[in-house]
């Protein structure tokens, strides 16, 4: 491999990695804030009359 060609697969890497945590991250939001809508619904679903 080229000089070039070895910085641009680590520049990858690198840019795997970190949209990896990035996405990682979101998940996480994500699942914090579904907990926190089913705790703020009725256990029946609150639609059934």
């Amino acid at each position: 491999m080229s000089m070039t060609e070895r910085l641009l697969f680590w520049i990858a890497i690198i840019v795997l990695i970190v949209a990896t945590f990035g996405v990682k991250g979101k998940v996480d939001n994500l699942e914090k804030q579904l907990s926190q809508v089913s705790q703020q619904q009725p256990a029946n679903g609150g639609n059934q009359q």
